[in-house]
């Protein structure tokens, strides 16, 4: 199952994600390097066989409850390494570039297992998306382990290409060979407009999340809790941190033994801090992930597996340790869950009715905690070995099973941590917590939480960084957004800022408030305007803390360089019908060689509104939307409403579609004159010219016939053509030299131009 597969050069990046298990970060070397033999060459394809998705789903429907994991992929076996797969090329100082693209016709997303995974000194591995909007890497020799195994986390889209960069002196040391290939056939990242509407996991409509105002006493506990991609990384539960009696930093993770049984949990990834960050369904951050793990104890019983993770959290993960009661007495009161239903963004759900012990089915008396209803929010599957707080933010269990949901007020049964701790055979020291979280047998009952990244400083505010994606401005005002976070062990009540642009005093920033220790807020300060076209600098200081002079100066500046171009913002918006998945955006610009600005290479749900934003400078450009069934948009069914695409310049609205058949093109200018002369409305392809044969796409037939003068950058005449078909497809000289060229379309009423370039 194989296929060729072409990148083509000047490819505009946007919205790049990085994930890691912990990675060093940074771009393959296609990225960053010209080099034509990797931006043009044919790459290798491995291709999976397509899931039976009515299948799945059917037998989803029958797995559908708490006490499984949730499934959102199918796993393909697979069998590709450096040897039998993908593509090598040299370059030329003798290191080699190996490339594998791997297409799963349909996934929504794609994540890999390795069998066998060796980098060496100076390797480098990067996995990401075609539309390269998800990056993950890269890894190194410091991701090696004993076992040999690895594994990635989730890529968005149908298709991933992986990059390895080998040194000259590591020739033919690495072993990366690919054992599972997982289909992704649920949409965890879909986005949602209102808050009431299902995110990205799907999760029920009453759930809350975890920064809304009802959680703001739980921003501790819930840096403790993660989403965990287990089954072959086709299923997903949550589970959480706990710090141990010796407060050595050990990191001990709690989920639900359900999750654990019959599973290789060195293959594993953990996935922190993936929330929005504020109370509406925004994505979530999902770079921090710790791959593999170790069973340290379990029952069956009280249904907890108590893991060791492969890795201690980096400081930044800024990982919090739960404490934990196995107190009898601490299991009945009001309680708190925070999970990952359905692998939606972290979630949090209140119960005010008192807990209690209990049983749940085959298990023994005291060995679970019942939570009659939940007043606020709910579980579902994907939220397993979820930690149950007290009101005391102590882990009194993790989440078993139950029949609650958004729509009834059952009861959820939590494994007991007061069970759990003593209740097995003193010999059965697996089947024991006390074992492990009180190794020096102290007789504790409780432990706390804490932090283990927090400054030995009294007073230590860190700015941490400007909260923009986007380095360019098409405006001349940028209204700052800032992370702050008080790594000190006191709270801040107050702070001042100082602003300069350019090295020029701006303004001073006063804030008043309550910031715990541990704790970070995004604000929102003055706006700067008046700014020119060009490259600016901002640099904010922290100037006092407290009314005094911080602790620690260190981390007291931020700066973020960023410029002001002379464009226009673009927005194209998309509300799907009822088949999102046939619908394909692009946006392409036709005065620099038809340009590819955006091409939407994942699949949208359906009845969605997306919204997609580009900073773009002065040109000719078109957007274009593409129905692979040549319906359009209009079609209504079951009573939903139809779909449309907008386009806007600057917030205007320019433009208005849904009644097309296969696709429909919005052309626009942005400072063009005239847009008749310089904005050619002929569409030329492939272009960049790899091959022969050039297609040249005419749109309307008043304009043939026509002629078509090519000249060179030099503005040399070089050739002519005469075309009859509104598609016309003309032959290049195999021995034309590579290149820029102008291609001149004269018709009887007037001219275009097209720039495009020959590769030879």
């Amino acid at each position: 199952m194989k296929k060729q597969l072409i990148f083509l050069l000047f490819i505009l990046l946007f919205s790049i994600d990085s994930f890691s298990q912990i990675s060093i970060g940074g771009l393959p070397y296609s990225f960053t390097n010209n080099n034509k033999r990797l931006t043009t060459r044919l790459i290798d394809t491995y291709n999976t066989a397509e899931i039976d998705l009515l299948k799945l789903e059917k037998e989803d429907s029958i797995d559908n409850r708490k006490g499984r994991p949730f499934r959102f992929g199918y796993d393909f076996d697979a069998d590709l390494n450096l040897n039998n797969s993908g593509t090598w090329t040299t370059l030329d100082n003798g290191d080699r570039i190996w490339q594998l693209a791997i297409n799963s016709p349909k996934a929504l997303t794609i994540n890999l297992i390795f069998d066998k995974f060796y980098i060496p000194d100076g390797g480098l591995l990067y996995l990401y998306n075609k539309d390269r909007s998800n990056i993950i890497g890269g890894y190194t020799s410091a991701n090696n382990s004993i076992d040999s195994l690895f594994a990635t986390t989730i890529i968005r889209g149908e298709e991933i290409i992986l990059e390895y960069y080998e040194p000259y002196y590591s020739k033919n040391q690495a072993k990366i060979s690919i054992s599972k290939v997982i289909h992704g056939y649920k949409d965890i990242f879909t986005k949602s407009i209102k808050r009431k509407e299902k995110s990205f996991g799907g999760s029920g409509s009453c759930n809350v999340n975890i920064n809304c105002d009802e959680a703001k006493d739980w921003q501790k506990e819930k840096r403790a809790v993660a989403m965990i991609l287990l089954s072959n990384n086709t299923r997903l539960c949550s589970g959480c941190m706990l710090n141990n009696v010796k407060g050595d930093q050990i990191p001990y993770f709690l989920t639900a033994f359900h999750c654990v049984e019959g599973e290789d949990v060195k293959t594993w990834i953990f996935m922190f801090n993936y929330e929005s960050y504020n109370c509406d369904n925004n994505d979530g951050n999902t770079s921090n992930t710790i791959l593999g793990s170790d069973l340290i104890s379990y029952s069956d019983k009280s249904d907890f597996a108590l893991l060791k993770l492969a890795e201690t959290p980096p400081d930044d993960y800024n990982v919090y340790y739960a404490g934990w009661s196995n107190l009898k007495s601490d299991t009945t009161d009001s309680s708190v869950v925070i999970h990952h239903p359905s692998g939606d963004i972290k979630k949090i759900s209140f119960s005010y009715p008192y807990s209690r012990l209990s049983d749940w089915g085959t298990s023994m008396n005291y060995s679970h905690v019942e939570v009659p209803y939940w007043s606020i929010g709910t579980t579902e599957m994907g939220s397993s070995g979820a930690p149950l707080f007290n009101k005391h933010h102590k882990v009194i269990g993790q989440l078993h099973g139950g029949d609650a949901a958004c729509y009834n007020q059952y009861s959820d049964y939590f494994g007991s941590f007061y069970y759990s701790w003593v209740a097995e055979s003193v010999i059965k020291s697996m089947k024991k917590l006390s074992n492990w979280l009180d190794p020096d047998s102290t007789n504790a009952t409780a432990c706390g939480g804490r932090f283990f990244n927090i400054s030995t400083d009294s007073s230590d505010l860190k700015l941490v960084q400007i909260n923009r994606s986007n380095s360019e401005l098409c405006k001349n005002s940028l209204i700052p957004e800032i992370k702050i976070k008080n790594v000190g062990q006191k709270a801040v009540t107050q702070f001042t800022l100082n602003y300069f642009i350019d090295n020029n005093f701006l303004y001073k920033y006063d804030w008043i408030g309550n910031l715990e220790s541990s704790l970070e807020i995004n604000l929102t300060t003055d706006e700067i305007t008046n700014l020119t076209i060009g490259i600016h600098k901002l640099k904010i200081i922290i100037n006092s803390v407290n009314n005094y002079i911080d602790d620690n100066r260190t981390n007291d500046t931020l700066n973020y360089n960023f410029s002001v171009a002379e464009g226009a913002i673009i927005k194209m918006e998309l509300m799907t019908d009822n088949y999102g998945e046939e619908t394909k955006l692009f946006l392409i610009r036709t005065d620099n060689g038809s340009e590819i600005i955006y091409e939407s290479n994942d699949t949208f749900a359906s009845n969605y509104l997306y919204v997609k934003e580009f900073c773009l400078p002065n040109g000719c450009y078109y957007a274009k939307i593409e129905d692979k069934e040549k319906d359009g948009l209009c079609t209504v069914i079951n009573g939903n409403k139809p779909g449309y695409f907008k386009v806007y310049v600057n917030n205007q609205l320019i433009s208005e579609n849904c009644d097309f058949e296969k696709e429909a093109i919005i052309r626009f200018g942005l400072d063009c004159n005239d847009y008749k002369k310089y904005c050619s409305n002929a569409i030329v392809f492939p272009n960049p010219l790899t091959e022969s044969n050039l297609t040249i796409n005419i749109d309307n037939k008043d304009k043939l016939p026509a002629v078509i003068e090519v000249y060179n950058y030099l503005g040399a005449f070089i050739m002519s053509y005469k075309i009859t078909e509104l598609i016309s497809e003309i032959k290049i000289p195999k021995n034309i030299n590579t290149g820029l060229y102008i291609f001149n379309i004269k018709y009887s009423g007037g001219n275009e131009r097209v720039k495009v370039i020959i590769i030879n």
